[in-house]
């Protein structure tokens, strides 16, 4: 895919190098991360050598939108159901599928964001979605990044909102580039974001109780100015707005964890393609599909890197990607999550207009 560099200035200084189905952040100079070594991974070391041959395929050749919108991210329900997430044009669409190709209609949110991660918290029946919100155009159509707000919105197969229809939001003050995760079996929500309180660590990691984050009174902010439209969606022109937003203001509640890391080590000149929680460390995905590469960088909670760049061996076996369907052996890492325990990896192929979607099992 042709790639370039957008840069632009934002509250600490972000540069983003995108491609059509990436999103790398990686935000300022300098600086590195403490590397530390444990003998009690809560993943072990050999799930990420596994290899094609070792039955990891989870699903295969899904798709989003019959083919016309490429995956960002997903997440594994607890029936087994993969809810992914993609941009197309300036919209957002969630869908969910059985691993074998059951499909119900997607959901879509124009202007919300570019999709590099989500989560889905279940109650009862139905599944929230917890996504980044109130992105702004940074260039042409479907270049939606700078996300100010997460929101938490109920999958409605078929339906079609705007930023302003979801609900249920969270804020964690005037910063941008918001990218959340959940681990519901630890009472944990995740909220990473671009910050400049520590010279050389552009990132800040903050985890609450998830549980008590939903508590939190609800208030109206003024979220600051947004800029939208002009292309194929709702909004003709490209307008600015400077919304007011009912949230719940998480700068009031004591996390349970903050820390800083530095991207641009993390990243490594890779595109970053997600990350995910899970117990008491963070788990950072990187990858290019062009150079078939996918790696991951284990972060505990008190900011020490424990695991940095490992490569997932799986990802050198064309052949076997080939065969998966990928005719050219392009294969973008799209997305990480932890569950029950069980690492799941996603991956982005096929041409423009019918892009196929394929999870492993780690």
């Amino acid at each position: 895919m042709n790639r370039f560099i957008l840069v632009f200035s934002l509250v600490a200084g972000m540069l983003f190098s995108q491609c059509a189905c990436s999103h790398a952040s990686s935000y300022g100079n300098g600086g590195e991360n403490t590397i530390v070594k444990t003998d009690k991974p809560d993943i072990p070391s050999d799930r990420y050598g596994k290899t094609l041959s070792d039955d990891i395929v989870y699903a295969n050749a899904l798709s989003i939108a019959g083919g016309d919108v490429g995956m960002q991210c997903f997440d594994i329900l607890k029936n087994g159901d993969i809810l992914a997430c993609g941009t197309r044009h300036s919209a957002l669409y969630f869908q969910r599928m059985t691993p074998s190709g059951q499909y119900r209609k997607e959901m879509k949110i124009w202007y919300a964001a570019h999709g590099t991660n989500m989560s889905v918290e279940e109650d009862g029946e139905d599944a929230y979605v917890w996504t980044s919100n109130y992105s702004s155009r940074l260039g042409g159509e479907g270049d939606y990044y700078a996300e100010k707000i997460i929101s938490r919105v109920r999958y409605q197969p078929g339906v079609t909102l705007m930023p302003e229809d979801c609900e249920d939001n969270y804020y964690v003050g005037p910063y941008q580039n918001l990218l959340v995760c959940t681990d519901t079996e630890n009472d944990n929500l995740c909220i990473l974001y671009s910050s400049g309180e520590v010279s050389g660590k552009d990132t800040k990691v903050v985890v609450w109780s998830l549980k008590e984050a939903k508590k939190v009174p609800v208030t109206t902010v003024n979220i600051g100015t947004v800029v939208r439209g002009g292309d194929s969606g709702p909004v003709a022109e490209i307008e600015t707005i400077s919304p007011d937003v009912a949230v719940h203001d998480l700068s009031a509640l004591k996390p349970k964890y903050s820390f800083f890391i530095n991207s641009v080590e993390l990243n490594d000149g890779a595109p970053m393609q997600g990350f995910c929680i899970y117990k008491k460390r963070l788990y950072w995905f990187t990858g290019d599909g062009s150079k078939r590469t996918a790696k991951v960088s284990v972060i505990t909670f008190n900011g020490m890197v424990e695991l940095s760049q490992q490569s997932l061996a799986f990802i050198d076996d064309k052949a076997g990607i080939v065969k998966l369907g990928s005719k050219s052996g392009y294969f973008e890492a799209e997305g990480i999550k932890i569950r029950k325990g069980i690492l799941y990896t996603g991956y982005l192929w096929g041409p423009t207009g019918n892009w196929k979607l394929t999870i492993l099992n780690n």
